[in-house]
Protein backbone atom coordinates (compact mmCIF):
# COMPACT_ATOMS: atom_id res chain seq x y z
CA UNK A 1 0.00 0.00 0.00
CA UNK A 2 1.41 3.28 -1.31
CA UNK A 3 -0.16 5.80 0.59
CA UNK A 4 -1.27 6.14 4.18
CA UNK A 5 -4.77 5.78 5.46
CA UNK A 6 -6.79 7.68 8.09
CA UNK A 7 -9.33 6.42 10.04
CA UNK A 8 -11.62 9.80 8.96
CA UNK A 9 -11.20 8.26 5.42
CA UNK A 10 -12.85 5.30 6.08
CA UNK A 11 -15.15 5.79 9.11
CA UNK A 12 -15.68 9.55 9.19
CA UNK A 13 -16.82 10.81 12.46
CA UNK A 14 -19.93 12.64 12.10
CA UNK A 15 -21.07 9.63 10.06
CA UNK A 16 -20.15 6.87 13.11
CA UNK A 17 -21.74 9.44 15.93
CA UNK A 18 -25.07 9.30 13.85
CA UNK A 19 -24.65 5.49 13.53
CA UNK A 20 -23.94 5.07 17.56
CA UNK A 21 -27.59 4.64 18.40
CA UNK A 22 -28.13 1.98 15.58
CA UNK A 23 -24.89 0.08 17.25
CA UNK A 24 -26.53 0.34 20.52
CA UNK A 25 -29.84 -1.11 19.04
CA UNK A 26 -27.72 -3.82 17.71
CA UNK A 27 -26.01 -4.62 21.02
CA UNK A 28 -29.46 -5.05 23.08
CA UNK A 29 -30.87 -7.40 20.76
CA UNK A 30 -28.04 -9.90 21.89
CA UNK A 31 -27.55 -8.84 25.14
CA UNK A 32 -31.70 -9.06 26.02
CA UNK A 33 -31.55 -13.15 24.28
CA UNK A 34 -28.89 -14.05 26.86
CA UNK A 35 -31.14 -16.93 27.15
CA UNK A 36 -30.03 -18.26 23.55
CA UNK A 37 -26.72 -18.18 24.18
CA UNK A 38 -24.78 -21.61 24.27
CA UNK A 39 -21.32 -22.65 25.48
CA UNK A 40 -18.84 -23.81 22.69
CA UNK A 41 -15.16 -25.40 23.14
CA UNK A 42 -12.24 -23.59 21.23
CA UNK A 43 -13.22 -22.37 17.85
CA UNK A 44 -9.63 -23.39 16.55
CA UNK A 45 -8.43 -26.38 17.98
CA UNK A 46 -12.06 -27.84 19.66
CA UNK A 47 -10.30 -28.04 22.96
CA UNK A 48 -12.87 -27.77 26.36
CA UNK A 49 -10.12 -26.12 28.79
CA UNK A 50 -10.28 -22.06 28.27
CA UNK A 51 -9.12 -19.85 31.16
CA UNK A 52 -10.58 -16.66 32.09
CA UNK A 53 -9.62 -13.70 29.61
CA UNK A 54 -11.03 -10.99 30.31
CA UNK A 55 -15.41 -9.44 30.80
CA UNK A 56 -16.63 -6.58 28.37
CA UNK A 57 -20.19 -5.11 28.59
CA UNK A 58 -20.96 -8.71 30.34
CA UNK A 59 -19.58 -10.69 27.44
CA UNK A 60 -17.29 -12.84 28.77
CA UNK A 61 -13.74 -13.60 26.75
CA UNK A 62 -11.98 -16.98 27.81
CA UNK A 63 -8.32 -18.00 26.27
CA UNK A 64 -7.76 -21.47 25.34
CA UNK A 65 -4.89 -23.10 27.22
CA UNK A 66 -4.05 -25.39 24.45
CA UNK A 67 -3.62 -23.16 21.44
CA UNK A 68 -4.08 -19.29 23.05
CA UNK A 69 -7.17 -18.75 21.04
CA UNK A 70 -9.19 -15.88 22.58
CA UNK A 71 -12.92 -16.48 22.11
CA UNK A 72 -16.59 -15.52 23.70
CA UNK A 73 -17.92 -18.06 26.04
CA UNK A 74 -21.00 -18.40 26.29
CA UNK A 75 -22.12 -16.85 22.78
CA UNK A 76 -25.39 -16.13 20.62
CA UNK A 77 -26.69 -19.39 19.12
CA UNK A 78 -26.26 -19.96 15.32
CA UNK A 79 -30.40 -19.15 14.82
CA UNK A 80 -29.76 -16.02 16.77
CA UNK A 81 -26.88 -14.69 14.92
CA UNK A 82 -29.02 -15.44 12.25
CA UNK A 83 -31.86 -12.86 13.38
CA UNK A 84 -29.23 -10.42 14.95
CA UNK A 85 -27.63 -9.98 10.69
CA UNK A 86 -30.95 -10.10 9.29
CA UNK A 87 -32.52 -6.89 11.46
CA UNK A 88 -28.99 -5.23 11.80
CA UNK A 89 -29.75 -1.49 12.20
CA UNK A 90 -26.10 -0.98 12.10
CA UNK A 91 -25.37 -2.78 8.88
CA UNK A 92 -28.51 -1.25 7.45
CA UNK A 93 -26.71 2.42 8.04
CA UNK A 94 -23.38 1.57 7.09
CA UNK A 95 -25.12 0.08 3.53
CA UNK A 96 -26.77 3.37 3.35
CA UNK A 97 -24.21 5.98 4.32
CA UNK A 98 -20.87 5.06 5.16
CA UNK A 99 -20.35 2.51 2.37
CA UNK A 100 -21.10 5.10 -0.40
CA UNK A 101 -19.33 7.73 1.52
CA UNK A 102 -15.99 6.48 1.59
CA UNK A 103 -16.02 3.70 -1.17
CA UNK A 104 -13.47 6.00 -2.95
CA UNK A 105 -11.22 5.68 -0.22
CA UNK A 106 -11.53 2.05 0.86
CA UNK A 107 -11.53 0.85 -3.07
CA UNK A 108 -7.97 3.10 -3.26
CA UNK A 109 -6.46 1.89 0.28
CA UNK A 110 -7.52 -1.64 0.88
CA UNK A 111 -9.56 -3.20 -1.80
CA UNK A 112 -7.61 -2.28 -4.86
CA UNK A 113 -4.45 -3.31 -2.82
CA UNK A 114 -6.42 -6.14 -1.64
CA UNK A 115 -7.20 -7.69 -5.39
CA UNK A 116 -3.37 -7.51 -6.79
CA UNK A 117 -2.38 -9.32 -3.55
CA UNK A 118 -4.81 -11.71 -4.66
CA UNK A 119 -3.75 -12.04 -8.04
CA UNK A 120 0.15 -12.27 -7.17
CA UNK A 121 -1.04 -15.12 -4.68
CA UNK A 122 -3.10 -16.75 -7.72
CA UNK A 123 -0.16 -16.38 -10.04
CA UNK A 124 2.47 -17.86 -7.31
CA UNK A 125 0.11 -20.88 -7.05
CA UNK A 126 -0.69 -21.23 -10.86
CA UNK A 127 -4.51 -20.54 -10.10
CA UNK A 128 -6.49 -19.66 -13.04
CA UNK A 129 -9.80 -18.50 -12.08
CA UNK A 130 -13.24 -19.07 -13.62
CA UNK A 131 -15.46 -18.59 -10.62
CA UNK A 132 -14.79 -16.48 -7.81
CA UNK A 133 -16.67 -16.79 -4.61
CA UNK A 134 -16.85 -13.78 -1.92
CA UNK A 135 -18.09 -14.73 1.44
CA UNK A 136 -19.34 -11.55 3.11
CA UNK A 137 -19.51 -9.69 0.18
CA UNK A 138 -20.80 -6.40 1.99
CA UNK A 139 -20.96 -3.61 -0.26
CA UNK A 140 -19.38 -5.82 -3.34
CA UNK A 141 -16.33 -3.24 -3.53
CA UNK A 142 -13.74 -6.26 -3.39
CA UNK A 143 -16.45 -8.22 -6.11
CA UNK A 144 -15.52 -4.80 -7.95
CA UNK A 145 -12.11 -4.90 -8.01
CA UNK A 146 -12.07 -8.72 -8.55
CA UNK A 147 -14.23 -8.34 -11.95
CA UNK A 148 -12.39 -4.47 -12.97
CA UNK A 149 -9.04 -6.74 -13.26
CA UNK A 150 -11.46 -9.71 -15.01
CA UNK A 151 -9.73 -12.29 -12.52
CA UNK A 152 -12.87 -14.80 -13.21
CA UNK A 153 -15.38 -15.27 -15.73
CA UNK A 154 -18.21 -15.86 -12.76
CA UNK A 155 -18.02 -13.92 -9.31
CA UNK A 156 -20.65 -14.87 -6.98
CA UNK A 157 -21.45 -13.22 -3.79
CA UNK A 158 -22.60 -14.86 -0.79
CA UNK A 159 -24.41 -11.52 2.08
CA UNK A 160 -26.65 -12.72 4.55
CA UNK A 161 -27.36 -9.19 5.65
CA UNK A 162 -30.21 -7.92 3.28
CA UNK A 163 -29.79 -4.51 2.29
CA UNK A 164 -25.98 -5.69 1.87
CA UNK A 165 -26.86 -8.13 -0.80
CA UNK A 166 -29.64 -5.75 -2.54
CA UNK A 167 -26.71 -3.59 -3.59
CA UNK A 168 -24.59 -6.55 -4.44
CA UNK A 169 -27.39 -7.66 -6.59
CA UNK A 170 -27.62 -3.73 -7.93
CA UNK A 171 -24.05 -3.93 -8.71
CA UNK A 172 -25.25 -7.06 -10.85
CA UNK A 173 -23.68 -9.67 -9.04
CA UNK A 174 -24.84 -13.49 -8.90
CA UNK A 175 -25.87 -12.76 -4.93
CA UNK A 176 -26.92 -15.38 -2.53
CA UNK A 177 -28.96 -14.04 0.63
CA UNK A 178 -27.35 -16.47 3.21
CA UNK A 179 -25.10 -17.81 5.35
CA UNK A 180 -22.29 -20.42 3.29
CA UNK A 181 -23.16 -22.71 5.63
CA UNK A 182 -26.60 -22.91 4.63
CA UNK A 183 -26.90 -22.70 1.02
CA UNK A 184 -26.36 -25.61 -1.83
CA UNK A 185 -24.27 -24.44 -4.70
CA UNK A 186 -24.51 -25.91 -8.78
CA UNK A 187 -20.89 -25.40 -9.04
CA UNK A 188 -17.38 -25.15 -7.59
CA UNK A 189 -14.78 -22.36 -7.46
CA UNK A 190 -11.12 -22.01 -7.70
CA UNK A 191 -11.23 -19.11 -5.81
CA UNK A 192 -13.25 -18.69 -1.94
CA UNK A 193 -12.17 -15.15 0.01
CA UNK A 194 -14.29 -14.17 3.06
CA UNK A 195 -12.62 -10.97 4.34
CA UNK A 196 -13.22 -9.87 8.18
CA UNK A 197 -15.37 -12.30 8.56
CA UNK A 198 -14.47 -15.43 9.94
CA UNK A 199 -14.59 -13.57 12.92
CA UNK A 200 -18.20 -13.50 13.79
CA UNK A 201 -19.39 -16.88 13.19
CA UNK A 202 -20.61 -19.31 15.56
CA UNK A 203 -18.30 -22.54 14.02
CA UNK A 204 -15.64 -21.36 12.17
CA UNK A 205 -14.45 -25.05 11.77
CA UNK A 206 -17.85 -25.16 10.14
CA UNK A 207 -17.41 -22.44 8.01
CA UNK A 208 -13.80 -23.12 6.52
CA UNK A 209 -14.66 -26.89 5.95
CA UNK A 210 -17.82 -25.34 3.75
CA UNK A 211 -15.88 -23.01 2.17
CA UNK A 212 -13.39 -25.96 1.51
CA UNK A 213 -16.33 -27.57 0.16
CA UNK A 214 -16.97 -25.36 -2.59
CA UNK A 215 -13.50 -25.24 -4.11
CA UNK A 216 -11.83 -27.12 -6.72
CA UNK A 217 -8.69 -29.17 -6.24
CA UNK A 218 -6.06 -26.77 -5.89
CA UNK A 219 -7.99 -23.79 -5.49
CA UNK A 220 -7.32 -21.03 -2.80
CA UNK A 221 -9.20 -19.62 0.55
CA UNK A 222 -8.24 -16.35 1.58
CA UNK A 223 -9.24 -14.94 4.73
CA UNK A 224 -8.36 -11.98 6.89
CA UNK A 225 -9.44 -11.29 10.60
CA UNK A 226 -8.35 -9.52 13.87
CA UNK A 227 -5.28 -10.91 15.27
CA UNK A 228 -5.23 -11.18 18.97
CA UNK A 229 -1.17 -11.21 18.85
CA UNK A 230 -1.57 -7.82 17.11
CA UNK A 231 -0.17 -4.38 17.94
CA UNK A 232 -3.61 -2.95 18.40
CA UNK A 233 -4.66 -5.94 21.33
CA UNK A 234 -1.34 -6.17 22.49
CA UNK A 235 -0.87 -2.52 23.28
CA UNK A 236 -4.74 -1.98 24.65
CA UNK A 237 -6.15 -5.20 25.77
CA UNK A 238 -9.66 -5.10 26.47
CA UNK A 239 -9.96 -1.92 25.57
CA UNK A 240 -9.22 -2.20 21.83
CA UNK A 241 -12.14 -1.56 19.25
CA UNK A 242 -11.82 -5.12 18.09
CA UNK A 243 -13.45 -6.59 21.45
CA UNK A 244 -17.27 -5.97 20.85
CA UNK A 245 -20.55 -7.70 20.62
CA UNK A 246 -20.28 -8.62 16.89
CA UNK A 247 -16.53 -10.53 17.21
CA UNK A 248 -16.72 -14.37 18.76
CA UNK A 249 -13.28 -15.59 17.84
CA UNK A 250 -9.78 -14.05 18.09
CA UNK A 251 -7.50 -16.24 16.15
CA UNK A 252 -3.73 -15.58 15.97
CA UNK A 253 -1.56 -17.03 13.22
CA UNK A 254 -0.26 -20.22 14.48
CA UNK A 255 -4.56 -20.78 15.26
CA UNK A 256 -5.36 -20.16 11.63
CA UNK A 257 -3.29 -22.81 10.56
CA UNK A 258 -3.97 -25.17 13.05
CA UNK A 259 -8.11 -24.44 11.83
Amino acid sequence: MTHSLAEEAIRPAALMTDKADRLESDRRFLLERRERWVPVSCPSCSTDDPAPFATKDTIEYQRCRNCSTVYTNPRPSESLLSEFYGQSQNYAYWNEHIFPATEQARRERIFAPRAERTMRLLEKHGVDVHTAIEVGAAFGTFCEEIRSRNIAQRIIAIEPTPALASTCRARGFETIQNTIEHIDLPCTAELVCAFEVIEHLFDPKAFVERCAGFLRPGGLLLLSCPNVRGFDIAQLGIKSGAFDHEHLNYFHPDALAHL
